[in-house]
């Protein structure tokens, strides 16, 4: 499946055996959810594709290492909520939510999660597969085994689950989807936790690298940390109109309310402000900064996000 990024929304284009369910998209509108994002079935290209409005949420990867307790136990809550629905309605799949970090987002008002839904076919018995239950267990992780999670008694109950899964090399199917019985009843009956404020967040930046030169005018919106910019399949930020980029020439991280590069080994190296860079050498870039990619100047851009 492919996806692209930009400033407002975030949009999935079916590969080849793949395919959109009308009566998924149909049931996901009819159960009016504050948890799934706003979902609309577009042609783009001749293509069907699924599109999520994203404007003005923040994007969990980028943020995870700054979650407040509140704001873990409402992504809990939220998840909770749409296991059970989707439990409860014989025509939705749980594996058609998206449990991958840098497609969940967080409403920076209320703290309220906002979860992809893709109701996409292929050619699958429908149940519920190890793979969903593992990306389950990962997104877990980001969430009670980084930073802190207080004096949360089931926070900690979840805790130990998790890290008893770590330290096990050949984990059971059995062992991932008791975490997914565990969230959707310990947290079913939970409400929304709007204690903290999550304005006041620190690392909330928006970062934009801008390009206006000899091969032509585009944006790059960096919308979650560890993001790959190449001529790669592969790349959260593609640049395709010059063979001088390398599949995967550097790589943008968003940490701590800054913002830092790395080349990645590029056949023609990377710059700052004039200055070669070495492979694997991370730099702070700043708003105002030149990023040199090959012979390519792409302007920094780094706004702090009140609201």
């Amino acid at each position: 499946m492919e996806t692209l990024n930009s400033q407002t929304h975030i949009s999935f284009k079916p590969d080849d055996g793949e395919k959109i369910s009308g009566f998924g998209m149909k049931m996901l509108k009819q159960m009016n959810n504050e948890n799934i994002l706003d979902i609309a079935q577009v042609d783009l290209d001749g293509r069907e594709t699924i599109v999520c409005r994203t404007e003005g949420l923040d994007l969990v990867e980028t943020v995870k290492e700054h979650l407040t307790v509140s704001e873990k136990i409402n992504l809990l809550v939220g998840l909770s909520e749409l296991i059970n629905a989707f439990d409860e309605n014989p025509f939705l799949n749980k594996e058609f939510i998206v449990l991958d970090a840098d497609k969940i987002y967080l409403s920076p008002e209320d703290g309220h999660p906002k979860f992809v839904i893709l109701p996409m076919v292929l050619n699958s018995t429908g149940s519920l597969g190890r793979e969903w239950l593992e990306k389950l267990y990962k997104l877990l992780k980001d969430i009670v085994l980084i930073g802190d999670i207080g004096a949360d008694r089931d926070l900690a109950e979840l805790k130990k689950k998790v890290e008893a899964i770590s330290g096990n090399k050949e984990f059971s199917t059995n062992e991932l989807f008791d975490l997914s019985r565990f969230i959707s009843s310990t947290f079913k009956a939970f409400r929304y936790d709007q204690s903290e404020n999550t304005n006041k967040r620190s690392g909330n930046i928006e970062v934009k690298l801008t390009y206006d030169g000899e091969y032509g005018k585009f944006a790059l919106f960096i919308v979650k940390n560890g993001f790959v910019i190449g001529n790669a399949d592969s790349c959260d930020g593609k640049i395709l109109c010059n063979k001088a980029i390398s599949r995967q020439h550097g790589e943008i991280y968003l940490e701590g309310g800054e913002c830092f590069y790395e080349d990645l080994g590029s056949s023609n190296h990377s710059g700052l402000n004039g200055h070669i860079l070495q492979a694997g050498e991370k730099v702070k870039i700043q708003n105002g900064d030149v990023l040199r990619l090959a012979d390519m100047d792409l302007m920094v851009e780094i706004e702090e996000r009140v609201g």
